[in-house]
């Protein structure tokens, strides 16, 4: 009775951190215009957007209402202190769209001529007030210079940007590095283009170079949220940001967006109603935070070398030499297979065994994306966010631990409650690869990996009957490693993409399945816990979308 006792217990921690993972990262509270001087403040930011587009209305460039909003943004510089200008220029994006662009700028002295940008742009789609992407960015470039210019002089020279016709293919930000003279002194930037009106700031994209200016950032920000894996998933995509024009003209820096909303996206409902002042605030402060940073200490520009990173909890950023990601994904490997090794020998398992044991895994996870995807068929997503969104994520998501426990289920004689940690093998060996390939994803991997090699060196050297808590811990610890490191992930691939991916909420199932099985051992108890799982899946799929 204690052990299952404490087997419930370390799934429920496993639960835990996996939630803690991802609210630990949830925007913090707007600050009140009440707040000092040099604090970010989501209500004056707020009340600067409301200033510059007080009716809400679409202004795309070259529209009548964009030259309203640009005399808007020229007052609200004026009222802070500043002089600012209104830089004329054109330019034309790859695909042959062409146009007249006004930029607003305004600038800081600091103790040197090299300067650092802090940029967001003011034009909307047609479709769309653009309140989100990206007057909520405009407004806090304003809230931004106000803060730094009641600092007193920095090192560096301050450039604010707030360009026009980025929604017509970067065009303001091209004309500004191609005709603005402040543009000749610019060698960092920080840039806020949101794409969505809620949710998290996350700093999705830094430069070439970053092993200076990532920490930099993290040692700065009170809740920096930030992956490496993002940005190698961003650098491969279409999409772009005038940090794209920053960084093709040799500009290192950060970039932010919240992305949480996103299906109002260049919609009529990017306004004001939906925008989330917590999202505002957050993003403001880190921006405040990285400008602050940068304009005090600049880091070198010599730095050619990358950083491997990722937020701890919203907290504190985690970093590590991209150049070591593959030599540590190999090392984990080598102490995983001399920790089995050991493990053979002293529990008198076959090595046959082992390796049934990490294959089942790999089975189980085939036989739950095909289980995904027949259901797919009989049950299309509806839409990509809102209740049903919800409603199906959860849904897969128990699909595939159910598909899993039924593999595992079936192969029972060769897969034990005490050995869920046998599937680390394959999940090493994938790492090595990723690590290779894609070294801003490589921490996914090593991390868990770490934690599962520890833990199977301690289950080889002790002496353990099968079903103890020492083994279900084995089992957990890992597991809970994962959590920690790949649902903030998950729930940010979620926010961007919807119901795009079902398949990813099907590997969440599977990883699941780890303690599921370490903690029911019986076979029989298994199969029903999968059917029941089974069956609540298809009552979310009919159900969720007759929710109002």
């Amino acid at each position: 009775m204690r052990s299952t006792l404490a087997r419930a217990l370390m799934l429920l921690f496993v639960l835990l951190v996996a939630v803690d993972a991802v609210l630990g990262e949830r925007p913090p509270s707007p600050v009140g215009k009440s707040a000092p001087a040099d604090a970010f403040s989501a209500e004056r930011a707020l009340a600067f957007a409301h200033a510059l587009l007080p009716d809400a209305l679409p202004h795309p460039v070259g529209s009548a209402e964009n030259d309203r909003v640009r005399e808007r943004l020229v007052s609200a510089f004026e009222e802070l202190g500043f002089h600012a200008t209104v830089e004329t220029g054109s330019a034309c994006s790859p695909r042959g769209r062409c146009a007249t662009v006004k930029n607003v700028v305004a600038t800081l002295k600091g103790a040197r001529e090299e300067a650092l940008l802090v940029s967001a742009h003011y034009d909307s789609v047609a479709a769309g007030p653009g309140v989100g992407d990206d007057l909520a960015g405009a407004a806090s470039v304003l809230e931004i210079a106000r803060s730094l210019a009641s600092d007193g002089p920095h090192e560096l020279t301050v450039v604010f940007l707030i360009d026009d016709g980025e929604e017509a293919g970067l065009l303001g930000a091209r004309a500004f590095i191609d005709e603005s003279p402040e543009a000749k002194s610019v060698r960092w930037a920080v840039n806020m283009d949101n794409r969505g009106d809620r949710g998290p700031a996350m700093m999705f994209e830094t430069s070439p170079g970053n092993a200076e200016l990532v920490p930099l950032f993290g040692g700065a920000a009170r809740r920096p949220v930030a992956t490496s894996l993002f940005y190698e998933v961003y650098r491969r995509m279409p999409n772009d940001t005038d940090f794209t024009v920053w960084k093709r003209a040799g500009i290192k820096g950060l970039n932010f967006a919240f992305i949480g909303g996103a299906d109002r996206y260049h919609t009529p409902q990017d306004d004001f109603a939906h925008l989330d002042p917590r999202s505002v605030q957050h993003e403001g402060e880190c921006a405040l935070a990285a400008a602050r940073a940068i304009a005090t200490h600049p880091p070198s520009q010599e730095t050619q070398t990358d950083v491997v990173y990722f937020d701890l909890f919203g907290a504190a950023l985690a970093t590590c030499p991209a150049r070591f990601a593959l030599p540590l994904a190999l090392a984990v490997l080598l102490i995983y297979l001399v920790a089995a090794t050991i493990r053979v020998r002293q529990e008198l398992t076959t090595v046959r065994q082992v390796l049934l044991e990490n294959a089942a895994w790999p089975l189980a996870l085939a036989f739950a994306v095909a289980a995904t995807l027949a259901l797919l068929q009989l049950f299309p997503p509806g839409t990509r966010f809102g209740p049903e969104a919800l409603g199906a994520s959860a849904a897969y998501t128990l699909v595939g631990a159910a598909a899993a426990a039924l593999v595992l289920g079936g192969m029972r004689r060769w897969v034990s409650g005490a050995s869920a940690h046998a599937p680390w093998l394959a999940f090493l060996i994938v790492g090595v690869v990723v690590a290779a390939l894609l070294p801003g994803a490589s921490y996914l991997f090593f991390f868990p990996g770490v934690v599962a090699a520890g833990a199977e060196m301690v289950l080889g050297l002790a002496t353990t009957r099968e079903g103890s808590v020492l083994r279900a811990a084995g089992s957990l610890l890992p597991v809970a490693a994962s959590a920690m490191v790949w649902a903030p992930v998950l729930s940010g691939v979620e926010a961007a993409l919807g119901m795009a991916m079902p398949t990813i909420f099907t590997v969440i199932g599977v990883v699941m399945v780890f303690p599921v099985v370490a903690l029911i051992r019986r076979r029989r108890r298994l199969l029903v816990v999968a059917g029941g799982a089974f069956a609540f899946a298809l009552l979310l799929l009919v159900w969720t979308p007759r929710m109002p």
